[in-house]
């Protein structure tokens, strides 16, 4: 899990804006050079074409060119990989090779009159040399399959840049140096020094484009490689480059001899060579040194963490993007029966159920890419996992966003779901089971009412409820005190629940009344139940201490009838209780009709 200072994490995204920002001002710049030189064409002001008098001008077909390519990068939202880049750069690329192909044959296509026609020059002079048609074939052919050769190599790409901007870098170099020596050579003869200026600024956007991938970072801005590189290229390419000048000049002006000049050159290459290494060097040490402190930080706080997760009975899993954990405490270790070791590096999918792949599949790819994880994050669900033995037990699992790391992983919070799903079946069981008696309450009689309401009994199956309370329930209590009436109770369900066949249900009621609840059977069967009951009771001797204590009930029966409610069904067997306690005790009384009398 990565806890690095937020602080590295804004360096990073300004770094990523310097990039894109730096790509479109380099192109811009061109852009502003090219619409100059094509002014100074169509409004015939030669000294706008031409750095200086005794220069080269840019051709008109250069600054067209040029002023394409920069309005591609431009135009689109990722430098050097949008539609834009792609349509310029074809057109340039095939202009500049149908231009190079014409000194190749020592023929004319007509392309240099095409864009800009003068009959009082010659077309040669209108047509752009060698080394500025080759230039921009490797120029635009990077824009427009940059993205291609970046996915197979960058290495590749990056060769590709240097060996295009070798060219007008030689040609910015020679000007520097002596403009003479230029024109002796063909290819580079009618490069002007700011079409090579222009296309160092190209490929230098170009190769910030092409270093970033859907606004993200290809090369690692903060690896040790590419720190070195943009620390060590600005001296040792100026300073070479400005002595060489000076010491040109130097020869020139005969203040110096060329083995004089030569020889301090050489020397003050090499000394500015030690001196950069020596001070890259000084800064690589103060960056180990940073780099030590902050990864004894970070080790410090990992074994705090691992310490507090460890305190944590239930599992906990820290997963990156990829799907692979993280870190993992010893809760998940116990949950899954593998040690940490083995489930630190593996992917999450491996502790799952085979049947679960698909649905976590789909939802870890949803709260991935999901904007807004609100809805998602710390909302428990319930997915099948799978440990050592490779036997499959259901886990409640809760994700939540870790957004400061690095790779904006997750943290997994698990439960057992056996035994969460255990505790849940006791506390429902406790919350519906009368404590004394271990037969359903009033709240489960309840709920079996409201579900055979809502759903019916099975293939339309009669049910029937049947009262029973115990007769001078009050007078055991006084005579023999309560907790031989406590006992009376607690006997008296065992021996009716006794009496029931698998699908009937017994419920206490309130005091000593209880409700019997059956399923499928007729009239005539009901009343046999009933009457066994009472005769069961009847014959009973209930033992309390050293003591026998007999015990009487009374039997309310009725059977529901056609559109009939269980409701009003149980207020008919209420009716019959009452009656069957009014007319002596002791019996069984069945309501056959469907009034309350």
């Amino acid at each position: 899990m990565d806890i690095s200072p937020p602080s590295q994490q804004a360096l990073k995204l300004n770094w990523q804006a310097f990039q894109n920002l730096g790509a479109r001002a380099l192109a811009l710049l061109v852009l502003a050079v090219a619409a100059a030189v094509l002014l100074g064409w169509i409004a015939a002001i030669p000294t706008i074409t031409r750095f200086a008098d005794d220069f080269p001008a840019m051709v008109f077909n250069t600054a067209l060119f040029f002023a394409l390519l920069s309005l591609g990068l431009i135009c689109d939202r990722h430098v050097v990989f949008g539609f834009c880049s792609k349509i310029t750069g074809t057109i340039v690329f095939v202009l500049s090779a149908l231009t190079l192909l014409q000194y190749w044959l020592d023929m004319s296509f007509g392309i240099d009159e095409w864009f800009w026609s003068d009959d009082s020059v010659d077309p040669l002079s209108l047509r752009s040399s060698p080394s500025t048609c080759w230039t921009f074939m490797l120029l635009s052919g990077l824009m427009m399959v940059g993205s291609i050769l970046r996915r197979h190599s960058h290495n590749l790409v990056i060769a590709l840049i240097i060996l295009g901007a070798l060219t007008p870098t030689t040609g910015a170099v020679i000007y520097i140096y002596d403009y003479s020596d230029l024109a002796k050579v063909d290819a580079f003869s009618t490069m002007a020094i700011h079409t090579s200026v222009s296309f160092i600024l190209l490929y230098m956007a170009v190769a910030m484009g092409i270093g970033r991938r859907n606004g993200a970072d290809y090369y690692p801005d903060d690896g040790p490689g590419f720190r070195q590189f943009r620390r060590l290229i600005l001296p040792t390419l100026f300073i070479p480059l400005g002595t060489g000048a000076v010491l040109h000049q130097l020869v020139n002006q005969e203040y110096l001899t060329a083995s004089f000049g030569l020889a301090i050159m050489a020397s003050g290459f090499c000394l500015t060579i030690v001196s950069v290494l020596l001070w890259n060097s000084r800064r690589e040490d103060e960056w180990f040194d940073s780099m030590n402190q902050e990864i004894e930080a970070r080790v410090g706080a990992q074994s705090q963490l691992t310490m507090l997760l460890d305190t944590i009975s239930k599992g906990v899993l820290f997963v990156g993007r990829d799907g692979k954990i993280k870190l993992a405490n010893d809760g998940a270790s116990q949950l899954f029966e593998f040690p940490v070791e083995y489930l630190q590096g593996r992917h999450i999918r491996e502790l799952l159920a085979s049947s679960a792949h698909e649905s976590f599949d789909k939802h870890f790819d949803h709260f991935i890419n999901c904007q807004n994880r609100t809805h998602y994050t710390h909302q428990p669900f319930r997915i099948s996992a799978r440990n050592a033995s490779g036997d499959e037990f259901p886990v409640l699992a809760s994700v939540g966003y870790l957004s400061e790391a690095k790779d904006n992983g997750f943290g997994v919070l698990l439960l057992n779901g056996e035994m969460i799903e255990r505790q849940m079946e006791q506390l429902r069981h406790k919350v519906r089971t009368d404590h004394l008696t271990l037969v359903g309450n009033r709240s489960s009689f309840d709920a079996r009412m409201d579900e055979l309401n809502a759903y019916g009994a099975r293939s339309e199956q009669a049910v029937a409820l049947i009262m029973v309370d115990i007769d001078h329930f009050k007078k055991v209590n006084d005579r023999f005190g309560h907790a031989a009436g406590d006992s009376i109770l607690s006997d008296f369900a065992r021996e009716v629940e006794d009496s029931l066949r698998y699908s009937d249900s017994l419920y206490r009621y309130g005091g000593e009344e209880f409700v019997i609840v059956t399923i499928g059977a007729s009239l005539p069967h009901v009343r046999m139940l009933a009457e066994r009951i009472r005769m069961r009771v009847e014959s009973y001797p209930f033992p309390y201490k050293t003591k026998t204590i007999h015990i009487t009930c009374s039997l309310g029966v009725a059977v529901r009838l056609p559109e009939e409610t269980l409701e009003h069904c149980l207020e008919r067997a209420d009716n019959s209780l009452f009656v069957a306690k009014n007319t002596g005790r002791n019996r069984v009384v069945v309501n056959e009709r469907h009034d309350m009398n």
